[in-house]
């Protein structure tokens, strides 16, 4: 009789609308904070053998007490279910078990469920999925405002994803139109907020045309006092500084104005470039293990990924063998992954990347021959297609894009124009006996740093004029443009990055390190939620 009460004693039943689930308590205990709070009180639950629990979804319950009686070993749930089976855990403290449903929304986050991933995330004050959630809806803003929850999002929640200086958008008026649609689903209780939201516009990048056709179709335009606010901000914001600051295409996201560096060296480091502390740096990612013995890769970004390009890899006893692999790394989900693979095997080659397009361009070849062959790299379809070969061949030369036209310079300039079918050889415009290490376009200009010694060049690419700027404190070993700043390591053993400022065509030191920086790569990426540290 007293060893039949005593087990009845450990058995508690939760009851949830129509279910009954009985469960061991003290497993119930160690795995939920709630029920242990719960069970070690005075309150009457702690020793009532019933538990009604209101509102709670039985199916669920019963995946969280089966994680209990388990001893949290195994937690079975699916992408259908995963939002609501978080928010349930969070609620009663299943700690683990919000641990594991986390780990997997955060590798999973899609534009199909990332509004509702943000909604649950913040609930549940669960910072790095907020953050992760919040980096996809700004990066694949036109597809997630699509999804029918955008609605859904609390104003605070809603303004802080509208106001987001880093939204990858083709036109603002994707942004109207999303603000519209919030404010109309429920106008009555969200008219209030219609002044903070729209402001969020930039109107002054919409045409004069689009946003008077937008003024008369508009049913929002038609509440009371709405027309008026946006003429007025649209007059006002005219004389002002834009809140997205300039324009930017999102084929040029890699400018936005809180952008980060990153080194390659077997690892990605990040910089954050609004801050000097030389200890204000942190590992990333590591390069794929494939890289370990690879020299002679080149590196470049589109959007948000980072992309590694062949080389030739050192194997035993001196070995060497080719490296044709392409790999990219998604800076959105920290993951990498092995693409394609080169067409041509290549090392110390150049590449230059213009919209989605990746031009990989000469270096050496087998047996050591320097090629002049280009090919181009599709970044969304993942085709190749070969592209007119250069007038010359040559290795590690300096490119960039700059108004849609591939530039290729060494002690020469070699341009292909967009749909050409030769390269144009410029031949007098550098100096003699001046050879360009690397090269970073802006608007129509090109900014040139020589190999070797100290000398900056800034060649207008309309007139053909070339201007000798002030050298760098150091010779340059590459560089990266991040809006209105170069950034630069060196191409000696240097400690610093230095940047040189296109507003006011100044110089300076962004960041100081303990190791040299020679034979780094330095890179421009969005900075987004995900960078953030929680």
């Amino acid at each position: 009789m007293m060893e039949e009460k005593r087990k009845n004693s450990e058995q508690v039943m939760l009851i949830a609308g129509d279910q009954h689930i009985t469960c061991d308590k003290s497993k119930l205990k160690t795995a939920s904070s709630y029920f242990g709070a719960m069970f070690n009180s005075d309150m009457i639950e702690s020793e009532a053998s019933e538990i009604h629990l209101q509102a709670v979804d039985s199916s669920l319950l019963e995946l969280l007490v089966d994680f209990a009686e388990n001893d949290q070993k195994e937690l079975k749930f699916n992408e259908h279910n995963a939002q609501e089976l978080l928010q349930l855990a969070c609620m009663l403290q299943f700690n683990d078990a919000t641990s594991v449903i986390e780990r997997y929304l955060l590798d999973n986050v899609t534009c199909s469920n990332t509004c509702g991933v943000i909604l649950i995330a913040d609930m549940c004050g669960l910072n790095a999925l907020y953050n992760k959630a919040r980096t996809i809806a700004e990066w694949w803003f036109e597809d997630v405002i699509e999804e029918d929850e955008i609605v859904e999002l609390s104003y605070e929640l809603f303004l802080d994803l509208v106001s987001s200086n880093t939204l990858n958008v083709n036109s603002e008026l994707t942004v109207f139109k999303v603000i519209e649609r919030w404010l109309l689903h429920s106008y009555l209780e969200r008219c209030e907020h219609y002044p903070s939201l729209l402001s969020c516009v930039q109107w002054e990048a919409i045409s004069e045309v689009e946003f008077y056709d937008v003024l008369e179709a508009s049913p929002l335009f038609q509440e009371t006092g709405v027309k008026e606010h946006v003429l007025d901000s649209r007059k006002k914001l005219s004389t002002e500084e834009t809140a997205r600051g300039e324009w930017i295409k999102p084929d040029e996201m890699q400018n936005i104005e809180e952008s980060k560096e990153k080194l390659l060296n077997h690892h990605l480091l990040v910089y954050d470039i609004n801050k000097k502390d030389e200890n204000d740096h942190y590992q990333l990612t590591s390069l794929p293990d494939d890289y370990s013995n690879v020299w002679g890769y080149e590196a470049c970004v589109v959007g948000k990924d980072v992309y590694l390009f062949g080389g030739e890899k050192k194997g035993p006893h001196m070995r060497k063998d080719w490296y044709k692999s392409v790999w990219c790394y998604d800076s959105l989900k920290d993951t990498w992954r092995l693409i394609t693979e080169l067409p041509t095997p290549r090392r110390h080659h150049s590449i230059a990347v213009n919209g989605d397009f990746i031009y990989v361009i000469g270096g050496f070849s087998r047996h050591r021959i320097i090629q002049n062959t280009v090919d181009r790299y599709d970044s969304i379809n993942d085709t190749w297609q070969k592209q007119p070969s250069l007038t010359h061949s040559v290795f590690g030369a300096a490119t960039c894009a700059c108004n849609g036209s591939i530039y290729v310079i060494t002690d020469s300039i070699e341009i292909l124009h967009s749909g050409s079918t030769n390269w144009t050889q410029k031949c007098n415009i550098l100096p003699p006996n001046v050879s360009i290490q690397c090269a970073v376009s802006h608007q129509a200009s090109i900014y040139m740093m020589a190999i070797y010694i100290k000398c900056f060049y800034l060649l207008d690419t309309n007139t053909e004029q070339l201007t000798k700027l002030d050298p760098f404190q150091h010779t340059v070993g590459k560089a990266c443009r991040t809006r209105e700043k170069i950034f630069i390591v060196g191409g000696e053993d240097t400690f610093s990055i230095e940047y040189y400022s296109l507003e006011d065509r100044t110089f300076g030191v962004s960041h100081c390190q303990m190791q040299p920086l020679k034979d780094h790569h330095v890179l421009s990426l969005p900075r987004y939620s995900a960078f953030r540290k929680t």
